[in-house]
């Protein structure tokens, strides 16, 4: 990822100032104290020590720098489940699918943990910076952007869904192959790809499928036809005292 981004021709205002380096987020040896003004990570915060990364960010933030950490669910690592947006009943299939444990049917215990586990709580299980460095953090928030499908979520840390997607049902199903948990369902399970119903995610679309399809009055759903999904995103941010 470093030499192709160090290929990527830098703006003329950028040239100079612009550094990549491969480093532990929880130790900033090349940065020095009260040095940053923005700490950013977006997709690997349920990765990070934060016992550690608090202290940290810490050290290298400026008075009222900031740090800001937020996974958002539709790539390839499959993360967070996604919702059918008008079919709320369909839930309990996503869930059982995703994270179930039958062998046939779930792709649920080939997630990698404990990043999985944090991601579907919403990086709820980041401790609070004021837990871990007393007095070193203000303006400490947690944010979620989510539907109705993630009542759970505080309502009063809440605010409307933002990342929503209209895709034909042909399109759902590629993105459920991009799953890493489906990958390492079919390495494990090779047999799987030559099950007469489809592999795993195919039956899983299937019984999907057929849910909308029970919702709409038995309408006949075809593969070209739309439906909308959506995601949620969950944001810590906090500031420097």
């Amino acid at each position: 990822m470093l030499e192709e981004a160090r290929k990527v021709p830098k703006p003329v205002e950028l040239k100079g100032t612009l550094e990549y380096v491969q480093s532990p987020a929880e130790t900033l040896p090349f940065l020095e104290d009260s040095s940053v003004d923005v700490i950013i990570s977006a997709q690997a915060a349920h990765w990070f020590d934060w016992q550690k990364l608090w202290r940290e960010a810490a050290r290298v933030l400026r008075k009222d720098g900031t740090i800001a950490a937020w996974s958002f669910f539709p790539h390839n690592k499959g993360y967070s489940e996604f919702r059918l947006t008008k079919y709320p009943s369909a839930t309990p299939l996503i869930n059982a699918y995703s994270q179930g444990n039958d062998p046939t049917d779930s792709i649920g215990p080939h997630w990698e943990r404990p990043g999985r586990t944090i991601l579907d709580d919403h990086l709820r299980q980041i401790p609070d910076p004021q837990d871990v460095a007393p007095d070193q953090f203000h303006d400490f928030q947690r944010v979620f952007f989510r539907g109705d499908h993630h009542e759970y979520l505080p309502q009063d840390q809440s605010k409307p869904i933002i990342l929503q997607k209209t895709v034909t049902w042909e399109g759902l199903l590629a993105y459920l192959h991009t799953f890493s948990a489906y990958h390492t369902y079919q390495q494990q399970h090779p047999e799987d790809s030559k099950n007469s119903d489809g592999d795993v995610a195919v039956r899983f679309w299937k019984k999907l499928v057929e849910h909308v399809a029970e919702q709409t009055g038995n309408k006949p759903v075809e593969s070209t036809d739309e439906i909308q999904i959506e995601w949620p995103i969950a944001l810590i941010v906090a500031k420097r005292s």
